[in-house]
């Protein structure tokens, strides 16, 4: 399957209940609906589901490393996707790449976020269960990581600002991802 061919939401008013139905849909996307439905907008520090799934759609398609940073002047100026994104800027590349160089770790996915973050994400199996670890770079140099490992609780962190902290968290980490 190469694309979700039904997504939509239900719930009962007042509950704060909201159920999401998406048929047709690749393993990477799974993956990527998690991750934006985990994570607070950046900067606003509330995160409602709705805001998510629309930021879930809003967000281009994922590349390998490479690819996206063979391609991210595609998303240097405002309005990228034709639906108002922000522009992403040359300090959040510098700091993907930065970021992505000194963990030394497997290529992630890479897409562009319409709030003009650098959103990676990786995924894999284990003897434990499925392994994630997701890295928004975004706008400010602001990151948010979360990570999920198995069937153990989501481990969610945010900086204000890209810097050590944010390499020797996002270490340990990779640590349980790669055991």
């Amino acid at each position: 399957m190469n694309q979700v061919s039904q997504a939509f939401t239900s719930g009962r008013a007042g509950t704060g209940q909201t159920n999401i139905t998406m048929t047709g849909m690749p393993a990477w996307a799974v993956g990527a609906a998690m991750f934006t439905l985990s994570l607070n907008p950046l900067g606003t520090g509330v995160s409602t589901l709705s805001n998510e799934l629309a930021r879930a759609q809003q967000i281009s398609p994922f590349a390998r490393k490479d690819g996206f940073f063979d391609r991210v002047a595609d998303y240097a100026s405002d309005d990228w996707d034709g639906d108002g994104a922000v522009a992403v800027s040359a300090d959040e590349v510098a700091n993907a790449r930065s970021l992505l160089n000194a963990l030394n770790v497997s290529n992630p996915e890479i897409v562009a976020g319409s709030d003009g973050s650098i959103c990676m994400e990786w995924i894999r199996q284990s003897s434990t269960g499925e392994k994630k670890v997701y890295v928004d770079v975004g706008p400010k140099g602001k990151v948010l990581t979360f990570a999920r490992f198995g069937q153990s609780s989501p481990i969610e962190k945010h900086f204000n600002e890209y810097g050590p902290d944010v390499i020797d968290h996002l270490r340990v980490l990779f640590s349980i991802y790669a055991a």
